[in-house]
């Protein structure tokens, strides 16, 4: 029973087997297309006189700063890292943990499945690992087309700051698969863990936004997980802030498990 979740693990990756192929090809056409551009802009006096012509609260809103266009990484990370691809992997994993508990709730599947000799926690535990698993696949397949795009190109992409970007994309895409799975404890709704997990998440990036032009904003966005999520990209990965990010998310799947223990199961 001990190992109970890891069945569940399993199954959960394999129905989701075509994800990092699908998610992970998306992603990474974004990401080559973003890299090939690039050489062609590299050092482009006239563009950094437009950059610093816009609002500096333009620029904070887009992660966009000084010498944006003097390294790929810092090119990559206001145009792809700093919102489209942590929002679109905290999409993934919140809705591949709604639709492995709250789907087949919805149907008699789940049903079905706690008739085998296995606790509701590790049946939520073992979704989880498995859509993590899962995404780990879908960032292995980014930054496999990140590098070999910038070898194509030449854009001069160092495989750590690669590495960095995907550990902390990974970690803060765990949070929010930890929030799904809290949220899953205390619904059997679908759209209300869906909506709330990805609205909290949205909600999180905004308030780290407006924290640095309001005071009073910044005064509480040390609660957002973006405050923790950084620019891994140009600046290398945040130790601390990651496992921070990945124990917050245990913490609140943990509870999560817990709750949906003690809920009913829609029949």
């Amino acid at each position: 029973m001990s190992a109970a979740w890891q069945p569940i693990a399993v199954y959960t990756a394999r129905r989701r087997r075509l994800a990092p192929l699908a998610w992970g090809g998306g992603l990474g056409a974004l990401a080559a297309v973003v890299i090939a551009v690039f050489p062609s802009l590299r050092g482009n006096a006239q563009l950094d006189q437009l950059l610093d012509s816009y609002p500096e609260a333009l620029k904070e809103a887009f992660g966009i700063t000084e010498g944006w266009f003097s390294s790929v990484e810092s090119y990559l990370a206001g145009e792809m890292f700093n919102l489209i691809a942590p929002l679109a992997c905290c999409f993934f994993a919140i809705h591949a943990v709604s639709a492995a508990v709250g789907g087949t709730e919805s149907r008699p599947v789940l049903e079905a499945l706690l008739t085998a000799p296995i606790t509701r926690r590790q049946y939520l535990a073992g979704v989880l690992v498995g859509v993590l698993a899962v995404l780990a696949g879908i960032l292995f397949v980014l930054a496999v087309v990140m590098q070999l795009t910038s070898w194509v190109f030449g854009a001069g992409l160092a495989v750590g700051s690669t590495v960095a970007a995907i550990v902390t994309l990974w970690a803060l895409a765990a949070f929010a698969g930890g929030a799904a799975a809290f949220l899953t404890g205390v619904s059997d709704r679908s759209v209300i863990v869906n909506g709330g997990a990805f609205g909290f998440m949205v909600a999180a990036y905004f308030a780290e936004v407006l924290g640095g032009l309001s005071d009073t904003v910044g005064a509480v966005d040390w609660l957002s997980p973006f405050h923790y999520y950084g620019t891994a990209i140009t600046d290398g990965v945040d130790v601390a802030a990651c496992a921070g990010l990945i124990a917050a998310g245990a913490i609140a799947a943990a509870a999560g498990c817990t709750l949906f223990e003690r809920r009913d199961v829609t029949r």
